[in-house]
This record gives structure tokens, C-alpha cells and sequence, in this order.
């Protein structure tokens, strides 16, 4: 997720866990030292969980004051409404698959719109159409059988070949989810998986670019992430039943 920037733009992001539901309400702003614009913490609020199992909603009642619960005393840290928020998704048993296409050209230059054509191909060969898409993210490009390009633009070849990483998640508990969510009068502006938000958080880019596995330990379920040439190549959620509330208890 790409920030556009914007003076004084909000963020709201509203994390939903098993144990725990909290609301994050930053402000881009300028960062005069470095360029370029910085998001800061203006409202941070939590509360208990109610109606959440694994992520998922169990009870709307329950989750929908829960979730009031932690927007509003985030809103009154920020002095800010929020309206629109990005959410996490650790329900729906998220998966991971690749997706390959490739598409002939005139041996001229790449252009922005050849490379528009192929993610589209590659779009069109989602395993789990049924599914509900969190990220298609695109991992790396070929050219002439050349795999590895991060970014094919201005480039010469024949034949201009593109790898898509499609996370996808179960249609019914997203549903769920969004319709929690706008019981509170919140509109869903992006959603991120919680593994891959736990390593944009804690990573830097080497690590990234080097391979690095992140795991997520939530209170309810395990989430890993494995990020790689700079890019998240895998999502594994719920394969195991260990969690944070174990290791508390034991």
C-alpha cells in the first residue's frame, strides 16, 4: 500500500484480533529533515475483544461494540472522526498462489500499457475466482525468457512474461467482516493480511531483498509471511494452533 500524499490526509487502520481489537489514527505530514511525507501517531485506542474467533466474526453484536469501543477512544486521543479505515484480515483462512502469464511483442520498447496487458492476463488466471482477492501483487517480470526483471519499462524483447502473487481469502467471513465494519458507520477503504502488515512493520529492506521469514503470533492464530527479492512471496495462516495466549498460559 502506497501512501498518496496529501497535507494533513488521515489514516485510520482498525486491527481486529482475537484478544485484542485496536484503532491507529495517523497524519501524513511533511518530513522537512528527509523530504517526502511521514505518517504520525495522533490516536491510538483498544479494547477487549467480543464476538471474534480467529480473526473472524462469531457474534456481530458483540464485535460491532467492541469495535466502537476502540475507534471512539482513538478518535477522542486524535480529536479526529475517523470515516474510512484499512483493515487486517486473519479470517477467511487465507491462501497464497502464483499466477503466470506472458504476452507477445513487436520487439519495441516496453510501455506502461504492455505491462498493464500482462498483469491483466495474469489477473485473468486466479485459481480461486471465487474467492475474495486481498493482494495481487506483482513479483517479477521476464523478458525473452529472462526472469528476474523488477521492473521491464523501457526495456527491448519479444515476449514479456509476468509472475503474480494473489493472496485470497474465503467470500463468506469477509463478508462478515465488512458488514461488522460498516455497522459502525465505517467505510473500508483497504484491507492488508495480517502476516504481511506484521513484516512491513518490523522489517527493513535488506531483509527483504535478502529472504526473511516473519511470524505473526496473534493471540488467537499464527500467521507467517516469507518476503523475498523485496517482495512477499508466500502467506501461511492457521496451520498451526499455536498462539501468543498459549505461551502466556504455560
Amino acid at each position: 500500500m502506497r501512501m498518496q500524499p496529501a497535507r494533513n490526509r488521515l489514516i485510520s487502520v482498525l486491527d481486529i484480533g482475537t484478544t485484542k481489537i485496536s484503532c491507529f489514527i495517523a497524519r501524513v505530514e511533511q518530513d522537512r529533515g528527509r523530504g517526502g511525507w511521514r505518517p504520525r501517531i495522533i490516536g491510538v485506542g483498544s479494547h477487549a475483544a467480543r464476538g471474534v474467533r480467529a480473526g473472524g466474526i462469531v457474534n456481530m453484536a458483540e464485535a460491532e461494540s467492541a469495535i466502537r469501543a476502540a475507534v471512539a477512544k482513538a478518535e477522542r486521543m486524535a480529536d479526529e472522526t475517523v470515516h474510512r479505515v484499512t483493515v487486517n484480515i486473519s479470517c477467511g483462512q487465507p491462501e497464497s498462489h502464483m499466477a503466470r502469464a506472458e504476452v507477445t511483442l513487436s520487439g519495441s520498447e516496453v510501455r506502461e500499457v504492455d505491462v498493464k496487458k500482462v498483469l491483466h492476463q495474469a489477473r485473468l488466471r486466479n485459481r480461486d475466482p471465487e474467492g475474495h482477492v486481498i493482494h495481487a501483487i506483482p513479483v517479477g517480470y521476464a523478458l525473452d525468457g529472462n526472469k528476474g526483471i523488477a521492473d521491464p519499462r523501457g526495456m527491448f524483447g519479444m515476449r514479456l512474461g509476468a509472475c503474480l502473487h494473489f493472496v485470497t481469502a474465503l467470500a463468506g467471513p469477509m463478508r462478515n467482516l465488512a458488514m461488522c465494519v460498516e455497522r459502525c458507520h465505517l467505510e473500508i477503504v483497504g484491507c492488508v493480511a495480517s502476516p504481511y502488515a506484521a513484516g512491513l512493520s518490523c522489517l527493513v529492506e535488506d531483509e527483504t531483498e535478502l529472504g526473511v521469514t516473519c511470524i505473526d503470533m496473534g493471540g488467537g492464530q499464527t500467521g507467517i509471511a516469507l518476503f523475498a527479492a523485496g517482495n512477499l512471496i508466500h502467506i501461511i495462516r492457521d496451520m498451526h494452533p499455536a498462539n501468543r495466549h498459549m505461551i502466556d498460559m504455560d
